[in-house]
């Protein structure tokens, strides 16, 4: 920050010190029997034209047309969380702006927990623009507008945008009621990132009959989601599946996570840590099959 400088973001912070030593100058100063009531108010005054001014210059952002100093402007008031301010945003939930932009502000409304922007928000869910009804839904959800039950219900919706975020809210609150479709979703669904989040949230789940879902989830061709399929195993602590994560690292799954998770259910790594190539790898995976073959009894049991 340059030196002698006072940013417009630093305004709302400094306005009620400069008031305060402002008013209390006839108190502290030399000759202070002199200042008036009147200089204490216009000093305040002052104080408060400055902080106006940076309200509006956030107003004429906003209403600029041009998009990225408006979403400059949407994340200066998140972080000045002025109520003044967040009333110029509900205008930008209207039809018709850029699609980046309604998104931003949706979250912004969210962020501020502005429930009096809900129902500007709900019109969203059926715009065209797949990022802004993605926006809206999360906005709703951490506005409270949706339940678990009601994020269940739009499993069932043709839109895949809004299917896949209720299957991620689920996940990040797996309720009984959701692990059939989060299991499935797990297994099947074309977004790798909502294959991981749905194989966490089983594994958050706690549920260890979700072990065989996950088991089949370690065979994923993307290493994210395999790695967050071994991570749940372990959460699980579902030490039946140790076969299943050395038959993974023995076809080439040899991620941090599935090592893990290998090194928590089994209380050993086998060396596998420290693989620095195939053959160290294999010698790995054979004192992990022979660790198995001597404690899988008691482990069935």
């Amino acid at each position: 920050m340059t030196p002698g400088r006072i940013f417009p973001c630093c305004i709302p912070m400094l306005r009620p010190l400069l008031f305060v030593v402002c008013a209390t100058a006839a108190s502290v100063l030399p000759g202070a029997e002199s200042v008036s009531e009147a200089d204490r108010l216009a000093a305040a005054r002052a104080a408060d034209v400055g902080w106006q001014t940076s309200v509006e210059n956030l107003r004429s952002d906003l209403t600029s047309g041009q998009v990225e100093r408006q979403l400059r402007a949407v994340r200066d008031i998140v972080k000045r969380r002025d109520p003044v301010l967040t009333g110029a945003l509900l205008p930008l939930l209207e039809p018709g702006h850029d699609p980046r932009l309604t998104a931003a502000v949706c979250l912004a409304m969210a962020d501020l927990g502005n429930t009096a922007a809900t129902a500007g928000i709900q019109q969203h869910l059926k715009q065209q623009d797949p990022n802004l009804r993605q926006a809206a839904y999360v906005a709703l959800t951490r506005l409270g507008g949706f339940t678990p039950k009601q994020h269940l219900e739009h499993l069932h919706e043709t839109d895949p945008v809004l299917r896949n975020a209720a299957l991620f809210q689920l996940a990040l609150d797996p309720v009984p009621d959701a692990l059939p479709a989060l299991a499935e979703a797990a297994e099947h669904n074309p977004d790798a990132n909502i294959r991981r989040i749905c194989t966490y949230g089983l594994g958050k789940s706690g549920d260890g009959k979700q072990a065989q879902a996950l088991r089949r989830v370690l065979m994923d061709r993307d290493v994210r989601v395999s790695g967050a399929a071994a991570t749940a195993l372990a959460q699980l602590r579902d030490q039946t599946s140790i076969p299943s994560l050395l038959l993974a690292i023995e076809n080439g799954a040899v991620d941090r996570e599935t090592i893990a998770a290998l090194t928590a259910l089994a209380g050993q790594d086998f060396g596998l840590a420290a693989a620095t190539d195939g053959r160290t790898r294999r010698a790995g995976v054979d004192r992990g099959w022979t660790w198995w073959g001597v404690n899988a009894d008691k482990i069935a049991h």
